[in-house]
């Protein structure tokens, strides 16, 4: 296994490929030390199959001298002939866009890579979703974001930062990225997330629990990543033809924190209406509950719903709650019948009507389709 271990997205493709491979009895070599250190160990090895971040031409070059059955796990390299498991950066870059629409944002920026696929991948997706909603988005220009000299972040980037109107969402191409535009913004006096919101991609716990205030980040699967290209290389290892197209693997969905905190709503009582909703995403709530915390009968207030945010307050309690079913399914082992409770439905058989209704999905379909596969391996409970 050629793959990076310091970023959680590596680590998280680790995973799956171990838990996968232990589950066929594999024997497992990876490098020990830093990539180009550890080139003349690689070579030296005897193996049946390679699973390699293929990031560049060099990486390519390099991994063809083994002469192996080999599975791309990047998404920064032109596939090609490679059989490959990625990220699906275009959904990565729609959930983003949705998480802000969501909220309200009317102003949007991003700050990523020119040229890396992933990056572009993610604008892309990105860029769909405001673009149906009438927005437009400002690219940081990446001579301004890239750091000096001296390695500290450029006077320019703080000085872009601060152009940007108040109440701005921020998609970082990744967390590492995500991590110096929060920081940056620290530096600049810049509030977050009342005057910058941001949003990152990978979930790395520790870098999201570090950043003042903690990150929203999408949750890539980079654990699905894994076990997928090690299924692959399996059935390649068997005789069976390589897919001809990258596996692409759906992120699990956007884990919101402090740092997108924010409801930038015209209206103040749809926004304390939608406030209400949201701190009761585990709660069996109703109409009735909104309507005591706003001055206003159901007619107008529905009326106001649909005006700012296009569906109803009943649509609006649905969808907080399914968001909140679907995160317990991916990341928690609770039974249907205590995600149900646990995210406000009476019912398992509510929740599977109304999951189903809005994502297409019954919820047991969700978690087998998203959750990562880690037998044996202690996962949260609530």
């Amino acid at each position: 296994m050629i793959v990076d271990p310091v970023y959680s997205h590596g680590r998280g493709i680790l995973r799956g490929i171990t838990t996968y491979g232990l589950g066929h009895a594999w024997q497992f070599r990876r490098p020990t030390g830093w990539f180009f250190d550890a080139l003349p160990d690689i070579l030296s090895w005897r193996v049946d199959g390679l699973i390699a971040s293929l990031h560049d031409e060099s990486m390519v070059a390099f991994v063809r001298t083994m002469n192996v059955p080999t599975v791309n796990i990047a998404s920064s390299y032109s596939y090609g002939d490679w059989p490959s498991a990625i990220c699906d950066n275009h959904l990565i870059g729609k959930m983003a866009a949705q998480h802000y629409v969501d909220r309200g944002l009317r102003s949007l920026a991003y700050v990523g890579h020119p040229t890396a696929r992933w990056s572009t991948e993610r604008f892309s997706g990105f860029e769909s979703v405001i673009q149906e909603v009438g927005l437009t988005c400002q690219v940081c220009p990446f001579n301004v974001f890239a750091r000096t000299d001296g390695g500290s972040q450029s006077s320019g980037f703080r000085q872009w930062l601060a152009t940007l109107p108040p109440q701005t969402g921020v998609f970082a191409g990744n967390d590492s990225i995500a991590e110096i535009v929060l920081a940056t913004a620290l530096e600049a006096g810049l509030n977050v997330p009342e005057q910058l919101a941001v949003v990152g991609v990978d979930n790395d716990e520790m870098t999201a629990q570090m950043t003042t205030p903690a990150l929203t980040s999408v949750d890539a699967n980079s654990e699905r990543i894994g076990h997928e290209a090690a299924r692959i290389l399996e059935s390649m290892l068997n005789g069976a033809s390589p897919p001809t197209e990258p596996i692409r693997i759906p992120p699990i969905g956007v884990v919101a924190r402090a740092s997108s905190d924010v409801l930038a709503l015209a209206d103040d009582d749809v926004r304390s209406a939608v406030r209400f909703i949201r701190d009761h995403a585990a709660s069996p709530i109703s109409v009735d509950d909104v309507l005591a915390e706003v001055p206003l009968s159901r007619r107008p207030l529905e009326k106001r719903f649909r005006k700012v945010l296009g569906r109803s307050i009943l649509d609006e309690i649905h969808r907080v709650h399914v968001e909140r079913a679907a995160q317990l399914l991916v990341g928690t082992d609770l039974s249907m019948p205590d995600v149900a409770r646990a995210s406000g439905f009476a019912t398992y058989t509510r929740m599977g009507i109304v999951f189903r209704k809005l994502t297409g999905r019954s919820p047991t379909g969700h978690r087998s389709q998203f959750r990562p596969t880690r037998a044996g391996y202690a996962r949260l409970s609530l």
